[in-house]
């Protein structure tokens, strides 16, 4: 997970939990699935 910067936040392994980002300060993030290479946005607020 990269914050807007492009600073990594958050690495690991994505499974059927679901993301805890309660510790995160609000903003934009991109997860980055490095096996499809898909990105995806995630708004906190």
């Amino acid at each position: 997970m990269l914050n807007q910067l492009g600073q990594v936040v958050r690495t690991g392994k994505v499974s059927a939990q679901p993301l805890d980002v309660q510790t995160l300060p609000a903003g934009l993030y991109l997860l980055y699935d490095a096996i499809s290479g898909r990105t995806t946005k995630l708004v906190k607020e």
